[in-house]
This record gives structure tokens, C-alpha cells and sequence, in this order.
């Protein structure tokens, strides 16, 4: 993680300026905002965890700001720190998915409980920035579900339901793999492929399509549209994994002869 850390809050109180302190003697790049949209924003490029203090929040304040982050973390790999008693951490930990939440610190404020806290917020973040980012397109809900549930856990993945919602997914984050079904309607793999292929922020990204369909005719269409690979949907789930497995291992050995 970068040592770049945000503190929302509308107050400095005593446990506020004592994380900061702390943050600050440890190396970490502290700034003190509000809990405005706009202003924590802009800091969403630099930053990777967002400490977050409800003290003083009314109810739609809060409300307003947390479904601003949880589209930042799940968007962008972003995490949040709640901050004050456990009924307002309780608050944060309700509107936001746990996966998001790597720590907490809870009043009364103690030295080496945060020490403790953010080695453990390193180690989780380190981790989880670690892993690849892949991009599941397809309009089948249960086949999505249950190829995200193969890769989940070992692999950061997003989900988008149709061709456009996945083109308007690559606005907000960056995979290191698509995954696209052949065959679906209004807008195939075929034309989604050649949408990425035609933007320079995602022409360089790899694709590999799913189908259902065996049909050989159907198979070397796809193969002729010079995707990355070819997945049939139905193949064991271990065969499945290592495929995936064994196409990020392939590229990293690629890069690093580079």
C-alpha cells in the first residue's frame, strides 16, 4: 500500500490528532477533510485507505458519503477505516461490504492496539492490491455468478451484465482480464472485443471468451476475432481455475523477459 492515508472528520478531537500523530511519525502522508464528495475525490488517486470518523455526521451525511465509498472501494481497491464507539463503527459496517474494511479503531483510543491495527492494515492491503483484477461480461446471470465464484478469493473480480455495462465498467477500473461472453444480445463478444481493442486505455488489455456453445463453426469465429484465449463454460471448475491460473503465470514470465 502507499503511504498515503485520508482522515474524514468534521472534528480534531484527542483520538483524531493522536492517529495523525502516530500516522505522521510512521512515514504516512496525512490529510485532514471534511466529508465532502468532491474534495475526497480528488484524493482517490493517491490513496488507498480512507479513515472515517462519523462523529458530528447527520444521518443523510453519512448515508450520502458512504455510497460514495463503497463505490470507490469496490471500484477502485480502496478501503475504509470507521473510527469512534462501536455503535459508530457499527454504522459504517453496515452500508459497506466487509471485505472493504481491513480495521477499525474503537474509543478509548489506545497506542499499541492501533500499532497493532495498522501492521495488520498493511499486511491486508498488501495482500489484496496484490492480487489481479479480472472483468466478467456476461448477460447470463447464473453463469456469471458461478464463474465469478470460481475465481473469487484468489482473484479481485467485477461483474457487468451485458457488453455496455462492461465498456462503462473499464471508465472506473483497470483489469488486468477480460472475460467476455461469446454470445450475447444487442452487443456480442465480438463487437464488445472490438470496442476495447479500438480505445488506447484498454486496446492492450487480454480477453478471453466464454461460451457455452461447442459448435466447431462457432468455436473458429471466435478464435478468428484473435481473443487471448477460449473458455467453454461447462469445463471442471479445476481445469477452469488453472487455465486462468496458468494464462497470468505465462504473462507475468512474458513481462519479466521484457
Amino acid at each position: 500500500m502507499n503511504k498515503n492515508v485520508v482522515i474524514i472528520s468534521y472534528e480534531m478531537n484527542f483520538v483524531i490528532g493522536s492517529m495523525r500523530g502516530m500516522l505522521e511519525d510512521n512515514g504516512y502522508g496525512v490529510t485532514m477533510l471534511k466529508p465532502l464528495v468532491s474534495s475526497i475525490n480528488n484524493m482517490v488517486p493517491t490513496t488507498d485507505v480512507f479513515f472515517i470518523s462519523p462523529s458530528g455526521m447527520d444521518s443523510n451525511a453519512l448515508l450520502n458519503l458512504l455510497v460514495f465509498m463503497k463505490d470507490i472501494c469496490i471500484e477502485k481497491s480502496k478501503f475504509v477505516i470507521p473510527i469512534g464507539t462501536k455503535e459508530d463503527i457499527e454504522s459504517i459496517k453496515r452500508a459497506l461490504p466487509e471485505e472493504v474494511i481491513p480495521g477499525e479503531v474503537e474509543k478509548p483510543f489506545a497506542v499499541d492496539r492501533f500499532r497493532r491495527i495498522m501492521t495488520n492494515v498493511e499486511n491486508v492491503i498488501d495482500n489484496e492490491l496484490s492480487r489481479k483484477r479480472i472483468l466478467i461480461i456476461d448477460d447470463n446471470k447464473i453463469s456469471l455468478a458461478k464463474t465469478k465464484s470460481l475465481l473469487d478469493g484468489k482473484y479481485n473480480v467485477t461483474v457487468a451484465s451485458s457488453a455496455m455495462k462492461g465498456i462503462i465498467s473499464l471508465s472506473r477500473i483497470e483489469p488486468d482480464l477480460i472475460l467476455i461472453d461469446y454470445l450475447m444480445p444487442i452487443c456480442d463478444g465480438k463487437q464488445c472485443l472490438s470496442m476495447i481493442r479500438h480505445e488506447p486505455e484498454t486496446e492492450k488489455i487480454p480477453v478471453i471468451f466464454l461460451t457455452g456453445v461447442k459448435d466447431m463453426d462457432k468455436v473458429r469465429d471466435a478464435i478468428n476475432e484473435n481473443p487471448d484465449g477460449y473458455l467453454l463454460k461447462d469445463m471442471p471448475a479445476r481445469e477452469f481455475r488453472q487455465f486462468i491460473d496458468s494464462f497470468f503465470y505465462k504473462k507475468g514470465m512474458e513481462e519479466s523477459a521484457t
